[in-house]
């Protein structure tokens, strides 16, 4: 009895000692919990809520392919998990992943292409090639790992960016506020956003410990990475200016790696317009419904009627979430410069592109919302009703999501 007890306590000190450990608590465990949740809402709605009807929609079948869907079928899925996740945009980053660009989406618009799609994330995915000749699934299981590794990396960083200035309780609200906000689906599903909002807290981090060669070097990957990558150089100009405090003469030559930020948007333009004619990447782009133009254009369709509650363009919902993180920007100035800065920014350039459809998703790279969330969740209260509201709003559009009815 005593050699089992003494056989036993070495294995439940190593469990204690792991579990007690910061990362598990902070980060692994409440990914785990959220994603776990989510991932059985989304097969529920796999089988219980009937597909929505719009013109494009399909399934991974049994053999690891992808069927389309016919309009006022029901097709009962073989392989729930991934076809929980793998829903809208995932198809784009798919394609480029498989073949490259220029190719549509089934039953979506004439011209309408992946060239929207930047190349970083798919590349990643593409990785899945190494393994020889795979079939369709595992693209987009691949993309599943990819953007839970991401999202369990920047959930680590964005705890070590929260300690700089504050208490664990704050890192530790500023975590459980991401992973249940309404969007939070988008942070394990084949979309980009995780990896982005990775390289975006690596950068933030990195200038916070004055490695500015990293900084330009993540800056111009998150340029390649997405669209609204080029708001980051600008925010680092800030956050650079206001370590010296606000003193030109205290400029540096490390801040010439700032600089290398346009690299990447030059080279994936370059890319593009070296495999498909000029006349394609236009209509490409053109196609999505996105080109920018002044801010007030995107909010207009919202007073002369042309909206609706719940639709994937112009909805009353990408209203609501802009004007809170426009409202939250001016409180993130409080936080830091470059932090309201860059939410500030964030919101205007999505307001900038025509558009404000997919607003709560963009808004979960705004990662200073979620510091001032974390501030907010100290109070038990606020703690309380944020976790208990949002998770049901989260659970509400995953089951939308997974089901074809609804995306941001």
């Amino acid at each position: 009895m005593m050699e089992g007890q003494s056989s036993a306590s070495p294995l439940r000190e190593w469990a204690t000692k792991i579990t007690s450990h910061w990362w598990f608590r902070m980060v692994f465990a409440p990914w785990l919990v959220s994603r776990v949740a989510l991932s059985i809402v989304g097969a529920f709605a796999l089988y219980m809520i009937p597909p929505g009807t719009f013109s494009y929609t399909w399934e991974i079948n049994g053999s690891g392919q992808i069927d389309v869907v016919e309009k006022g079928t029901w097709p009962q899925p073989k392989r729930w998990l991934v076809n929980s996740w793998a829903r809208w945009d995932s198809w784009w980053y798919y394609t480029i992943a498989q073949s490259g660009y220029g190719h549509r989406q089934p039953g979506a618009a004439d011209g309408e292409t992946n060239l929207n799609f930047f190349p970083v994330y798919p590349l990643l995915i593409h990785s899945v090639k190494l393994l020889g000749d795979p079939p369709t699934v595992r693209y987009f299981e691949m993309g599943m790992l990819i953007s839970n590794a991401a999202l369990l990396g920047l959930l680590t960083l964005l705890v070590k960016l929260v300690r700089l200035d504050w208490d664990e309780a704050t890192a530790r609200g500023a975590v459980l506020a991401l992973l249940v906000f309404p969007s939070t689906l988008y942070l394990s599903a084949v979309y980009v956003e995780s990896l982005f909002l990775l390289i975006i807290l690596s950068a933030f981090y990195a200038a916070r410990k004055g490695r500015w060669w990293l900084v330009g070097l993540l800056a111009a990957l998150a340029t390649a990475t997405r669209p609204p990558g080029v708001i980051l150089a600008p925010a680092l100009v800030v956050e650079y200016l206001a370590q010296r405090n606000w003193r030109w003469r205290a400029i540096r030559p490390d801040f010439l790696w700032l600089a290398l930020a346009p690299l990447g948007i030059a080279v994936v333009f370059a890319y593009q317009h070296h495999v498909l004619p000029h006349g394609d990447i236009t209509s490409g782009y053109q196609t999505h419904k996105r080109f920018l133009t002044w801010p007030w254009v995107s909010i207009a369709p919202f007073f002369n009627g042309t909206y609706g509650a719940l639709r994937w363009e112009n909805s009353r919902l990408d209203l609501v979430f802009t004007l809170f993180f426009l409202a939250l920007s001016f409180l993130a100035f409080r936080l830091r410069a470059s932090y309201g800065f860059f939410v500030l920014a964030s919101v205007v350039f999505v307001m900038c592109t025509a558009s404000l459809s997919g607003m709560p998703r963009f808004g979960l790279t705004f990662f200073p919302i979620f510091i001032l969330l974390g501030l907010a969740m100290r109070r038990d209260w606020f703690e309380r009703a944020w976790l208990c509201s949002c998770s049901m709003l989260a659970a509400f559009f995953m089951a939308l999501f997974a089901s074809w009815h609804f995306y941001m």
